[in-house]
């Protein structure tokens, strides 16, 4: 098994414009392993098709054995997250959305932020946690949530869309 985290561009190109890259499986194959050297800890694949014309030895950080979770008789100690389908999304009236369980972290990006969002639905492994911006989590419970817990208060511009309670009145402020 090869890992596709290195070859999302050719997948795309064969695919089109559509693939979204959270979709993409982790790893492609199985493939044959024709030459190993052990002194470069590399191997040789024989991959079909247009990936066989750019590059066919490997590292083997970026290779796996294949085992057919089916027919093997270790089922238990098959790397089951590889094989783990992502679940289908919800559909709302803005188009198919998945579920934010938490935010995990933020960093500092341009000049706002963004924060890793881990989903709640997908296989509990870091591989699927993605990097979102704050204007793409307007209005999330979950950035909300993570907002309050840390204390963090990223530019107002940003949130202003998000504001959910009216202005006060007597122009005092609610905590």
């Amino acid at each position: 098994m090869l890992s596709t985290k290195n070859h999302f561009k050719a997948l795309r190109q064969t695919g089109g414009d559509q693939i979204v890259a959270k979709l993409v499986p982790k790893f492609d194959g199985p493939f044959e392993v024709t030459v190993t050297d052990e002194a470069h800890s590399t191997v040789t694949l024989d991959v079909p098709g247009t990936a066989a014309n750019k590059c066919k030895v490997y590292h083997t950080s970026q290779v796996k054995p294949y085992m057919d979770p089916i027919l093997s008789e270790n089922f238990e100690k098959v790397d089951k997250k590889s094989y783990a389908q992502a679940p289908e999304p919800i559909q709302t009236k803005s188009g198919p959305e998945h579920v934010i369980e938490r935010i995990l972290e933020h960093r500092r990006k341009g000049g706002g932020y963004e924060f890793l969002v881990k989903w709640w639905d997908f296989p509990n492994c870091e591989e699927h946690n993605e990097w979102k911006t704050t204007s793409e989590l307007r209005s999330t419970v979950a950035l909300a949530s993570y907002l309050k817990k840390t204390g963090l208060n990223p530019s107002r511009a940003a949130l202003q869309k998000d504001a959910r309670k009216p202005p006060s009145t007597n122009g005092h402020t609610d905590s």
